[in-house]
C-alpha cells in the first residue's frame, strides 16, 4: 500500500516542461526538458553563457510573449499560468514552450534581478520558511533541519533527486499541523491570492469560501477550473490529498485558475 501511495508524488515529481529559448538576432537555440518543480534560476547562467557570456547575470531575463518570467517561481506554475493551455483539451498535446532571452532593459518593476545562485538559494529557503510558518505558526521545522538535511534538500532540487527530496519533504509537509498554505493565480497580471486552509475539507469548499465570485458552488466549476502540477483537479479532492501528493518543494500548493472557455 505504501508503494502505491508514494507513486503519485513520484509521478508528479517527474513531470517536465519542454522549453525552447531564443535571443533576438541570434541564431543559437537552447532546448531543455525542465522539471515542473525546478526554477529558471537554475538555467539562467547557462543561458547567459550561451547567448551573452560577457553580460552580468543580473542584467539577464526571460519573457514569454509579453510576460516577464519570474525566475523564483516554479517552472510548472509559470507554464500553467502563461501558456494558456487547458490540460483537459484534446488539442493540448506536448509542445515546446517558446521563450525569449534578454540582456538589459531589465523589467525591475516586475522581476527581481538574480545576482547569483546564492540569491536563488536564499529566495527559495525564505519561501520554504514562509510555508512552514503558515503550517505551524513558526518556521521551526525548517530552521531545525540539520545542515546535512538542508544541503540534501537543496541538492535534491538542483539534481532532480526524488529519493533525497521525499523524506525531508514529508518531514516538513506532513507535520501535526492541520493547516496548509495555498496560492491561487487568477492570471498573469492579477494579484496572487495567498491563503491557508484546513485539512479535512474539499478544494471546492476552499475555493467557494475564498473566491465565491468565481466559484458560486463548491461542487461544480462554472467560470474557472483549478490546475495544479499540470492537472485539472476535481473540486471533490481533499485538502489532505493535495497536501500529501501535490506540494511544490517550497511547501506551497500553487493552483492556477484557468477560464473554462480556454480551448487549449
Amino acid at each position: 500500500m505504501k508503494q502505491q501511495r508514494d507513486s503519485i508524488p513520484e509521478l508528479v515529481w517527474n513531470g517536465n516542461i519542454s522549453v525552447e529559448v531564443h535571443q533576438k538576432e541570434n541564431s543559437l537555440t537552447y532546448l531543455a526538458n525542465l522539471p515542473r518543480h525546478s526554477y529558471f534560476a537554475q538555467i539562467l547562467e547557462d543561458l547567459k553563457q550561451l547567448f551573452a557570456p560577457k553580460a552580468a547575470l543580473e542584467e539577464c531575463w526571460l519573457s514569454s510573449g509579453k510576460a516577464s518570467i519570474k525566475w523564483h517561481w516554479p517552472v510548472g506554475v509559470l507554464y500553467d499560468l502563461l501558456s494558456l493551455k487547458d490540460p483537459e483539451s484534446t488539442t493540448a498535446l506536448p509542445v515546446l514552450w517558446h521563450l525569449d532571452f534578454h540582456v538589459g532593459s531589465f523589467p525591475s518593476s516586475l522581476v527581481v534581478p538574480m545576482g547569483s545562485m546564492e540569491t536563488f538559494r536564499s529566495c527559495f529557503f525564505n519561501a520554504l520558511k514562509e510555508s512552514d510558518y503558515v503550517r505551524n505558526g513558526s518556521s521551526s521545522l525548517v530552521i531545525a533541519l540539520s545542515k546535512p538535511e538542508t544541503d540534501s534538500y537543496w541538492n535534491s532540487l538542483l539534481n532532480h533527486d526524488f529519493y533525497d527530496y521525499r523524506p525531508i519533504a514529508t518531514k516538513l509537509f506532513a507535520s501535526k499541523s492541520r493547516i496548509i498554505p495555498l496560492k491561487f493565480y487568477l492570471g498573469a497580471d492579477a494579484p496572487i491570492v495567498q491563503t491557508s486552509a484546513s485539512l479535512g475539507y474539499t478544494l471546492g469548499h476552499v475555493l467557494h469560501k475564498q473566491l465565491p465570485e468565481f466559484f458560486p458552488s463548491d461542487v461544480s466549476c462554472s467560470l474557472l477550473k483549478p490546475v495544479l502540477q499540470g492537472i485539472v483537479l476535481p473540486l471533490s479532492i481533499s485538502t489532505d490529498l493535495m497536501n500529501r501528493d501535490f506540494c511544490y518543494p517550497d511547501g506551497f500548493l500553487h493552483i492556477v485558475l484557468i477560464p473554462i472557455s480556454i480551448q487549449g
